[in-house]
This record gives structure tokens, C-alpha cells and sequence, in this order.
């Protein structure tokens, strides 16, 4: 957070616009890259915020349509030298060069290459403890380098994106709504009177217009738009009047749920007093799913929702550059990711001024 407050910092009334999709997914990929490998892939550092990295990610979940149904073929591809899938797709060259990437980083944790993964050598991840495997549980498939590549892929697209836009999504309405972030902004002043205050997660949960306005960016944001499968294999479901065989696939939309008009009335319009009037709507909040097989990483992407638009909020003024609400907000594409029109360029703001204690 220190690194991205700071790379912010630098982005003052004379150094021009921030793209907050390319500044937002370095950030959270910097974050879900270190817990994942151990270190960083210090994105916030690089040109245009590693901007390469999203482009590519991008690419990747554009085939996912196409993926879904033809699985077989983007595994045939994924299994090709990287160049013959140079000449094939752009695309398809794209992604396969970056799960190349990973699974070298995966083999060097396998292997033992980094070390034992002691705390004197390096950030113990999840890999180390799939590896190391103490008590025998997990079948030597589940362990291979490609199917923990597999993982890596999909641990990086989910960590990066869905809080990415959602955060910038957020941050866009805020912005146009100048009236709620000021609220925001005022509340934020009552547990951090100072820019230095340091505040911790509860103390941050605990504010209920900071609760509404994250509630809210996740329910606008879309950021899984795809329908998931569920399958009960041992039960016939009973769902009166109906009876939904064994084996059979059920899917929800969170899409559409999230635009119902008879659970969030106006489900366009972006109100964070509707969380503060219903409570029970948290109920239907389905941005991280539901049951067993909910987002593994909620609790990482709640710590950085709260703490990136408190510091965002707490310490600078912004303004709108150059963004259309249809073209570079709304969603528009369903890649299972939420994407929007793919001519856009994405939010981007100006950065007018740092807030000082006394602001």
C-alpha cells in the first residue's frame, strides 16, 4: 500500500492523467503476486504500471467464450512452442508466454531451486505448503507443475482484475457523484484526523458509509459477469415444484442478480444509502459467490477495497479525464471477467491535489 500511495504521490497536477485500470490492476497484482510466489512482480514500478501485463490478461479472457466451449483446442495450443502459437494468435502468443512464465517460477518451487522456503530464505507461499504436502493428503497429480501452473493462472487473473475494476469502477462514481465522496471523505476524517493516521481493517470495516460504498462498487462492477456451474451429484434437488435430476448443471448469474429491479430498485443508478436503508440486502450481494466454493480470496480483496479507497479518499482530489460512463465503465462484455467495450482505454482521472491535515 506505502509503494502504491507513493507511485499516486507522484502523479501531481503537473504530471498529467492516471489511468486507474492500469494503476489499480499493478497494484493488486503486486499484491496477489507476492502471496502467491513470494515476491512481487513489481508492476507499479514498470512503465505504464506494467500495463503489458493487463493488455495480456485481457487478451486471455477475451478467449474464454471460445475456451469454454472448445476446451480441447486452447489446451492444444497452450501445449505448442511458442512460436508455432505466434503465428497462430496474437492472443493465444500472449497468454502462452505468461503461463510459461509461471510455470517457471512454479517448477523453481517444486524443485527446491529457491531453497527450502525457510523464513531465512524466502515468503513461505501456497505452493511451498503444496509441495512440502505434510501429511500426505494430496494425490501426486494434483502436485505437477502444469496443474499448479494451472492454479497460478487463475490465483493471478482473479486476484488482479475483478478487484481492480472494482475499484476503479468505484472510484469512477465517486467521482461523478461528487456528493458521495465528500461524504465519504468526512467520514474517513473521524479514524484518520491526520494522513499518517495508521488504521487497521476493523476500524475501517466498522465505518458504515465505507461498508455501503464498497457494497455498492462490487454490486456495479461486475467483475465475474460469467454464469457458474454447479453440479449435485449425489442428490436429486428438490426445488417445488420442481425436482432437478442428480448431475444436473444449475447456474446462477450474479449479472443478473445484481440488476434486478425488484431486489435494488434504479440497479443502474450507484447509491450506497441503499445497503444503509436495507441492511438484508447484503443477502443478495453475490460478487464473491456463495457456499463452499466462494471466492478463496475474499478476504485478501475486502483488505485491499477497504484500504485503497480510504488512503485514495484520505489524501488526494481527483477529477475525471477523458472517460465515458458507456464506453470505458459500463459492462459490456461477458469474458467470464466483466469487461467493458474493448475500444476502451479505461478510467482515467486527473490527480488535482494532495489533502493536507487541515483539508
Amino acid at each position: 500500500m506505502a509503494r502504491f500511495q507513493g507511485e499516486l504521490e507522484k502523479q501531481g497536477p503537473e504530471a498529467g492523467v492516471v489511468n486507474l485500470n492500469n494503476a489499480f490492476a499493478a497494484f493488486t497484482m503486486d499484491v496477489i503476486s507476492e502471496y502467491c510466489f513470494g515476491e512481487s512482480m513489481n508492476s507499479l514500478q514498470k512503465e505504464e504500471y506494467g500495463k503489458e501485463w493487463l493488455d495480456t490478461l485481457h487478451q486471455g479472457v477475451q478467449m474464454r467464450p471460445l475456451g469454454r466451449q472448445f476446451p480441447a483446442l486452447i489446451n492444444f495450443l497452450m501445449d505448442l512452442p511458442l512460436h508455432i502459437v505466434a503465428k497462430i494468435s496474437s492472443k493465444a502468443e500472449k497468454m502462452k508466454a505468461f503461463n510459461d512464465q509461471l510455470l517457471g517460477k512454479i517448477e523453481r518451487i517444486m524443485s527446491y531451486e529457491d531453497g527450502d522456503g525457510s523464513e531465512k530464505n524466502l515468503q513461505r507461499t501456497i505452493f511451498h505448503d503444496i509441495r512440502d504436502d505434510v501429511g500426505g493428503k494430496m494425490p501426486p497429480h494434483e502436485k505437477k507443475p502444469m496443474r499448479l501452473m494451472a492454479d497460478a493462472s487463475v490465483f493471478l487473473a482473479a486476484g488482479t482484475e475483478t478487484t481492480a475494476r472494482t475499484l476503479s469502477v468505484t472510484t469512477f462514481y465517486l467521482l461523478k457523484h461528487p456528493e458521495i465522496g465528500e461524504k465519504l471523505r468526512d467520514e474517513l476524517k473521524a479514524v484518520l484526523p491526520t494522513r499518517d493516521t495508521h488504521v487497521s481493517l476493523p476500524q475501517l470495516e466498522a465505518l458504515p458509509y465505507l461498508t455501503a460504498v464498497i457494497n455498492e462498487g462490487l454490486r456495479v462492477a461486475h467483475g465475474v459477469s460469467s454464469r457458474q456451474p454447479r453440479i449435485a451429484t449425489g442428490e436429486d434437488l428438490q426445488y417445488p415444484p420442481y425436482t432437478i435430476p442428480r448431475g444436473t448443471p444449475v447456474m446462477q448469474s450474479a449479472y443478473l442478480l445484481h440488476t434486478d429491479p425488484t431486489i435494488y430498485p434504479d440497479p443502474f443508478a450507484f447509491r450506497p444509502e441503499r445497503w444503509l436503508e436495507n441492511p438484508k440486502l447484503t443477502r443478495y450481494l453475490f460478487a464473491f459467490g456463495r457456499g463452499s466454493r466462494n471466492c478463496l480470496g475474499m478476504n485478501l480483496a475486502t483488505m485491499e477495497l477497504y484500504f485503497s479507497l480510504a488512503m485514495l479518499w484520505r489524501r488526494f482530489r481527483m477529477e475525471i479525464f477523458d472517460t465515458v460512463e458507456e464506453r470505458d465503465v459500463l459492462t459490456k462484455n461477458d469474458c467470464f471477467l466483466g469487461m467493458t467495450s474493448l475500444d476502451s482505454e479505461g478510467i482515467q482521472v486527473r490527480i488535482v491535489a494532495e489533502i493536507g491535515d487541515r483539508d
